[in-house]
């Protein structure tokens, strides 16, 4: 992979993140279409997304998970619930 400068010049930018990139790319180049949408799959989310905070002594534990079927998006959510925290500030 080439990276230019403003005027087209190359720029020597070979870091870690440059070189596991282009082996990625590489390794997918040799797959066959199957195989890559198998490895896409599989990458996507190699753990659950959760994390444990502890805050005083106590501790958090906290799980994500996505309702296939909802009817707002995730903008439309927290609009939503900025809406409704602005809404209870303001009666108080």
């Amino acid at each position: 992979m080439k990276y230019l400068d403003e005027q087209g010049n190359e720029i020597a930018m070979q870091t870690e993140l440059s070189r596991q990139l282009e082996q990625i790319t590489d390794d997918l180049k040799q797959m066959t279409v199957k195989e890559r949408l198998v490895w896409f799959e599989q990458k996507m989310f190699p753990e659950p997304i959760h994390f444990i905070r502890e805050i005083d002594g106590t501790k958090y534990i906290v799980r994500s998970f996505f309702d296939e079927c909802v009817s707002e998006s995730i903008e439309e959510k927290m609009r939503r619930l900025t809406q409704m925290q602005t809404n209870c500030k303001s009666s108080l």
